[in-house]
């Protein structure tokens, strides 16, 4: 038996069962993920479904528009770089079903082409991925083949690029369907849906119908990078060519020695009769001195940091700064927070793409293979194994070659504690170590040279014994 509530302390549009529990409606939804007052519309291919739509992204910048900044801009490469290379390098693991799933997905995926495994290896579909962090998205059209053992698997991954492509969403409830791609030669947008599209959305938190770029507060700065560097160059060029003003006796005259002086090319000479000219002035130019210019771009490339938690990757050009209001500045330990800062922001970009990788590829990988009733496995990022792979590279550089004199002993020993903490280590201990080593070595130096080496030699010494169990913890 069941009844609809009423004013009895439930809330109304519920309905109660026999044994008294309050139940939802099932499968109803009346709102629309679509902000239709802001802008958001979706516009139907003529002879297709009027329940499905194309979005368009009208937003500024649009990809062909951030692929500009990218080949131009040396700040926006290389946060795009700091965005896209920890994700694109990342070791990532299949968990939380049976082995044997587990080891045949496993194997499928990581296979080599001539093997018979895909024809795009996984690591390039993640790295194509992790590019939507700039463009938005990411479109891939799953290809499909049958191996001699009777099993269904991806022929290929296909990159598609995101500005031919339109994503395609349910037009209420704004359910992905797929995407349209305009082709050379084609009237119409192919259409590419599901199953057989695989389409990455960044940013769902903020916009999960379009996805956001992370270098959009980057871009408005290259526009006026842009600017500040044209009205540089030309504040450059008036100081290198200085303008001059010509007394001449007559107007004939001041025309002859202005052609003579124009064209005067690498230090050349012009006669000019005396009685031409009476007088010949340089036109003081006023203005902006060239550090101006420099702390504007500074400020500029500064903000476009920030604006991803990247605040750590000005601190190397800022302590080099003299005179600016920007430089010197910055620390070992202000670079570790603010490194600390943006890894914890590629973890969560790192959990939504595991999370969309699950869903799209790994989970058809298992239905048309193993069955409905069979656990998916779960695709996971690890960027803490490939952080911890780039400390022990940085480490054995330092450690197979003569102690590194240029390089800072601060840097040396917290990359150091950095792998000891990160395997679990003693990290106190591995401090202390340290410590009595650059006691013991300062104690032992004949030379002022050998006592001003003795602090890196000591970190080097004992980077030693930490990347040799470092090393017998990523091999087991």
């Amino acid at each position: 038996m069941t009844s609809t509530m009423n004013g009895n302390g439930h809330a109304p549009g519920l309905i109660v069962i026999e044994n008294g529990r309050p139940r939802p409606k099932i499968g109803e939804e009346k709102g629309s993920t679509f902000d239709y007052v802001g802008g958001d519309s979706l516009f139907t291919i003529p002879g297709e479904s009027r329940d499905e739509g194309l979005l368009y992204d009208y937003r500024t910048p649009n990809v062909p528009q951030l692929k500009e900044m990218l080949d131009h801009d040396g700040r926006a490469r290389s946060l795009e770089q700091c965005l896209v290379m920890p994700i694109a390098g990342a070791e990532w693991t299949l968990s939380g079903a049976d082995q044997g799933v587990i080891d045949r997905i496993d194997d499928e995926l990581r296979r080599a082409t001539l093997e018979g495994g895909m024809e795009t290896p996984m690591s390039d579909v993640i790295s194509q991925k992790a590019e939507a962090f700039v463009f938005r998205a990411s479109f891939h059209e799953k290809v499909w083949k049958v191996t001699d053992d009777n099993r269904v698997t991806y022929k290929k991954i296909a990159w598609r690029p995101p500005e031919s492509c339109t994503i395609r969403r349910e037009k209420k409830s704004g359910e992905l369907r797929g995407f349209a791609q305009q082709i050379v030669g084609e009237v119409q947008q192919v259409l590419i849906d599901l199953p057989y599209a695989d389409v990455y959305v960044h940013g769902a938190r903020r916009d999960p119908n379009r996805g956001v770029s992370d270098l959009t507060v980057t871009y408005h700065n290259y526009r006026i990078k842009e600017k500040i560097k044209y009205l540089w160059y030309t504040y450059c060029e008036v100081l290198s060519l200085p303008r001059q003003i010509i007394l001449a006796t007559g107007e004939t005259e001041g025309k002859k020695a202005a052609t003579a002086i124009a064209g005067l090319r690498n230090a050349g000479v012009a006669g000019i009769p005396a009685s031409w000219v009476k007088e010949i002035r340089t036109l003081e130019t006023a203005g902006a001195g060239s550090t101006d210019f420099q702390d504007v771009l500074s400020y500029l490339d500064s903000d476009s940091a920030l604006s991803l938690l990247a605040g750590f990757s000005e601190l190397p050009a800022r302590a080099m700064g003299s005179g600016s209001s920007h430089g010197p500045l910055g620390s070992y330990a202000l670079a570790e927070s603010s490194q600390n800062f943006f890894v914890d922001l590629l973890g969560s970009y790192a959990k939504e793409m595991d999370a969309q990788v699950t869903n799209s590829i790994i989970a058809d990988l298992v239905r048309y293979n193993e069955g409905i009733k069979v656990q998916i496995p779960q695709f996971h990022l690890d960027l803490d194994k490939q952080a911890v792979s780039t400390a022990l590279e940085l480490v054995g550089r330092l450690l197979t070659s003569p102690v590194p004199t240029n390089v800072p002993f601060e840097f040396v020993k917290e990359l150091v504690l950095t792998v000891a903490k990160t395997l679990g280590m003693d990290v106190d201990g591995v401090r202390k170590a340290i410590d009595l080593q650059q006691k013991a070595l300062t104690q032992a130096a004949n030379t002022a040279q050998a006592a001003q080496a003795a602090p890196l030699a000591a970190a080097t010494n004992v980077g030693t014994a930490v990347a040799t169990q470092a090393q017998r913890e990523m091999n087991s």
